[in-house]
């Protein structure tokens, strides 16, 4: 396949991703859904000027090649991300997600990364939730049990 193509494949998939996370976001209550509705947007907005110079001028085929492994390893990341949400809420999805990506880009020290990423986590909890009122989704597993 020439690099060009793969490119514009490969923009394509990602357009579809961030329309489907739109989506996804459109389906929250209004404020929790605001930021990935607001930065979904912007990607595609920016994915389709990319697409428009990929169609328009061949050259731009040629800025970077594309790691196909790690590329397909952070989509199944972010999908799993996405499942995660639905059922466990957003903050233990996003440390899980936090950590695979940690992992991904070779942390030295998994302990440390953990630790890392709990502070960060109960951090933004800290500043979001209580201090700024802002709903996140809770998942199933903590609706059920009544959270």
């Amino acid at each position: 396949m020439q690099k060009r193509t793969s490119e514009i494949l490969f923009t394509l998939a990602l357009i579809a991703v961030f329309v489907g996370l739109f989506v996804i976001a459109a389906g929250y209550p209004k404020q929790p859904s605001e930021l990935p509705k607001l930065v979904s947007g912007a990607a595609v907005v920016l994915l389709l000027i990319k697409l428009f110079r990929l169609v328009s001028d061949p050259a731009q085929a040629k800025i970077a090649k594309i790691k196909w492994r790690i590329s397909l390893t952070v989509f199944g990341i972010m999908a799993a991300f996405i499942a995660l949400v639905y059922v466990f809420g957003m903050w233990i999805s996003g440390a899980a997600m936090l950590y695979a990506m940690g992992l991904l880009l070779r942390a030295k020290s998994k302990v440390k990364l953990g630790i890392v990423i709990a502070i960060m986590v109960v951090g933004f909890y800290l500043i979001f939730v209580p201090g700024a009122g802002v709903v996140f989704p809770k998942g199933l597993l903590f609706q059920a049990l009544g959270y």
